[in-house]
């Protein structure tokens, strides 16, 4: 389960300071947890404190009614900036989430195997493509991502990617200011960008769930894994016997802009 090992580190700090404070931290896989925290809710049973996904789905949450209302926690507009606190906030500006986990994204790599190949980190998407190819012609994976889960290929590989194509965040806000329409080039060459990929990733990938994917590049299979600040903790754990490193999605040639996926994830809740 993510985030186990951090969050009872967190834990035994706060029991340190407030040792008559019991907490149980009952983790949930996560692909499974928003059906789980619904049903939970639905039921009476859902706990006191809860993780709260950003946007849509925390906000399913606040309309349904099971969430509090914290806007006047002490500390929380002091120690927040008002575009954390968006995330989990009404047009109104009530405030529902305390902005908690904060993730980024990249493409790891093997560093023993570019070196090996002779592959510099590239330093344009077609550079990245060149890339693929080298390894996929000495008989390697290029990207050891699939999608046997589903949410794989919009989290760690579209978003990935994505704001180096549209312009960053100022390109997605043109998007939802209705100044840009979603079928225009920029959008376009996004998903083109995600067709680039395909002939790179493993023949099987359709069967592939993301566990497996990581351990496709930990074991070596393949040169690259386009994916998040939150698989460090296991690949520190694993110690792959090969050095790696990460680099930033590379832009497109003539493009100066290189953009880096940067996003609150996870606030924290209060049962209603």
């Amino acid at each position: 389960m993510d985030d186990v090992a951090q969050m009872e580190t967190i834990l035994a700090a706060f029991n340190e300071q407030y040792p008559n404070i019991e907490i149980t931290f009952d983790p949930t896989n996560p692909p499974d947890y928003n059906a789980t925290l619904q049903s939970q809710f639905e039921t009476g049973t859902a706990p006191d404190l809860m993780y709260l996904r950003s946007f849509a789905t925390g906000r399913g949450l606040w309309d349904q009614g099971f969430l509090a209302d914290i806007s006047d926690l002490p500390g929380l507009h002091e120690n927040f900036t008002p575009e954390a606190l968006s995330v989990w906030a009404t047009e109104d500006g009530t405030n529902y989430g305390v902005p908690f986990i904060a993730v980024s994204h990249g493409i790891y790599y093997n560093v023993d195997l570019f070196n090996e190949l002779g592959i510099e980190i590239p330093e344009t998407w077609e550079e990245l493509l060149a890339a693929a190819q080298t390894l996929k012609d000495n008989g390697y994976d290029a990207f050891a991502n699939a999608s046997g889960d589903p949410w794989t290929i919009a989290e760690i590989v579209f978003m990935n990617l994505a704001p180096t194509f549209i312009g960053g965040y100022e390109g997605r806000m043109a998007y939802l200011n209705g100044e840009r329409c979603f079928n225009d080039e920029h959008a376009v060459a996004a998903f083109q960008a995600v067709a680039d990929l395909a002939p790179y990733v493993p023949e099987d990938q359709a069967a592939l769930v993301y566990y497996d994917s990581q351990q496709i590049f930990l074991m070596g299979e393949a040169g690259m894994w386009l994916g998040g600040s939150w698989d460090i903790p296991l690949f520190e754990s694993e110690a792959p016997d090969f050095e790696w490193s990460v680099f930033a999605v590379p832009a497109p040639e003539g493009q100066e802009e290189e953009y880096v996926t940067f996003h609150l994830d996870a606030g924290m809740g209060i049962n209603a």
